[in-house]
């Protein structure tokens, strides 16, 4: 999800990994971070932050279990020609309550 600060309350964005095939990636230089990749946009990446290299890692491990399973990543499905493929209107309420 993303939001407006990181105390925000409310999202104003979500990455729907069976919209789009997505990329996960460790940080070389800092092991608190790492970073999405849609799939068709190469001039937007999302960066995370965690506290702590372990709590990364529990984001990373977690995260990289969704795109593998996911439609986006199985049918290989690019965001070309989508203007903000992190739209909330890219995920239904059923999606984000499961």
């Amino acid at each position: 999800m993303k939001f407006t600060h990181k105390d925000a309350k409310a999202a104003i964005g979500v990455i729907n990994f069976d919209h789009f095939e997505t990329t996960i990636e460790k940080s070389a230089k800092d092991p608190t971070k790492f970073k999405l990749i849609i799939s068709g946009i190469s001039n937007r990446t999302f960066e995370f932050k965690a506290e702590t290299a372990e709590k990364c890692k529990e984001w990373f491990d977690s995260i990289f279990k969704h795109i593998k399973f996911s439609d986006g990543f199985k049918r290989q499905l690019s965001a070309i020609g989508v203007k903000q493929p992190w739209g909330l209107n890219n995920m239904s309420e059923e999606q984000f309550l499961k």
